[in-house]
């Protein structure tokens, strides 16, 4: 049956591939069939398939799908190759596919194409188990199901190794990050002329005056500054 339909059905005017009888896209490159016109390369005119002058300026017209043959023109480069050629002479692409009598079925559509189409012939999309352009697809990578539960994210409900040992890691950091927070807070006292003393400072309320205590001495030994004002202690010296 699909014989005949092959035989009936017009032949695509871009790569030349024989399609089948009711055929809207081309099985092989996937245009939308037309009539077979010749035009004309010159002035544009719509001649009759075959002719090979332009019936209105006279023009040599180029060779039509019924002259060329199916694997005459390269899909890349559109260069005209001699017919039964597997490869294109100038990009050495693979050309266009023979025909064939077998079947393929669409997975969109349901429409019965010949087994060597890339596009279905009734919806125009592309068959990709015998596409040669399916390798440019973009695929998602396959997991079995506890390798893509594990990409997804980490259960540290099942791992509390895991839990303890990112806490260990944090207590660490932290640990080696409290000599310079320790630096940066004695920069920054520098910078505000805080001057620092071990054993701390006595600042008054009222005068703003200051005692610096020596070895032995304690906040406790002193009651009020010589001005009456209240003493309170201090690391630094404000």
């Amino acid at each position: 049956m699909i014989d005949n339909q092959i035989n009936q059905g017009l032949s695509c005017m871009i790569c030349g591939f024989k399609n089948v009888e009711g055929a809207r896209f081309c099985a092989n490159c996937g245009k939308e069939l037309k009539t077979s016109i010749n035009n004309c390369n010159q002035c544009g005119f719509e001649n009759v398939a075959g002719a090979k002058f332009c019936a209105e300026c006279g023009n040599e017209l180029p060779l039509d799908d019924s002259q060329l043959g199916h694997s005459s023109i390269c899909l890349v480069c559109s260069t005209k190759n001699p017919e039964n050629s597997k490869f294109c002479v100038a990009c050495a692409e693979s050309l266009p596919l023979k025909n064939d009598a077998s079947e393929t079925t669409c997975p969109y559509c349901n429409f019965t194409n010949v087994k060597s189409s890339v596009y279905c012939a009734e919806c125009g999309k592309i068959l990709f188990k015998n596409s040669p352009h399916s390798k440019y697809k973009r695929r998602r990578p396959v997991y079995n199901q506890d390798e893509g539960e594990s990409a997804k994210c980490t259960d540290f409900s099942n791992k509390p190794g895991l839990q303890e040992e990112l806490n260990n890691t944090l207590f660490e950091i932290e640990e080696k990050a409290q000599p310079i927070f320790k630096e940066l807070d004695s920069t920054i006292n520098k910078i505000f002329n805080k001057k620092e003393n071990k054993y701390g400072y006595l600042l008054c309320e009222s005068c703003a005056g200051y005692y610096e205590l020596k070895a032995g001495e304690s906040a406790d030994d002193f009651v009020e500054c010589q001005c009456g004002g209240k003493l309170f202690f201090s690391t630094i010296r404000k």
